[in-house]
């Protein structure tokens, strides 16, 4: 089973449907119903089976585990942690394509996570990168004292 997040036009999300049709089950995420209706009408011209569901990312209920998340564009590296958790189980990979501040992001994903992390560069973009996440933890953060 794959998630993708804030699919939009289908990227990759769809796409990944169509190339691993009838082997994996993907639902598509898109909380703004123009794009889940075009993300409908793509599906069914393609002839794909997917699942499309048109309400935001936090407030779906997960019933267990997917095998795979992605999202492209949808949220920055702390956000996407934020949702996938629920939707993670031990063997869960992430696939979050980033652009140029993907270092400043996973700077920022650093201070209130522990992440399992492998860099894979864009075949797209040469400032683009793959983030390969396969375990990923919350953990605290101190915060100051006030004086």
């Amino acid at each position: 089973m794959l998630v993708d997040f804030g699919s939009g036009a289908g990227f990759p999300g769809l796409v990944l449907a169509v190339l691993l049709e009838g082997r994996v089950k993907v639902t598509l995420f898109e909380a703004t119903r123009k794009k889940a209706e075009f993300l409908r009408a793509a599906a069914e011209r393609l002839g794909v089976k997917v699942h499309i569901s048109n309400e935001r990312i936090e407030h779906a209920v997960v019933e267990r585990p997917f095998d795979a998340i992605t999202s492209r564009a949808c949220a920055s590296l702390t956000v996407l942690l934020d949702y996938a958790q629920r939707f993670a189980g031990p063997e869960t990979i992430c696939l979050f394509p980033k652009g140029e501040n993907a270092d400043a992001e996973l700077t920022e994903a650093r201070r209130s996570w522990r992440i399992d992390l492998q860099r894979h560069p864009s075949l797209t973009s040469p400032f683009g990168v793959i983030l390969e996440i396969r375990k990923f933890h919350h953990v605290r953060t101190k915060r100051k004292k006030p004086k």
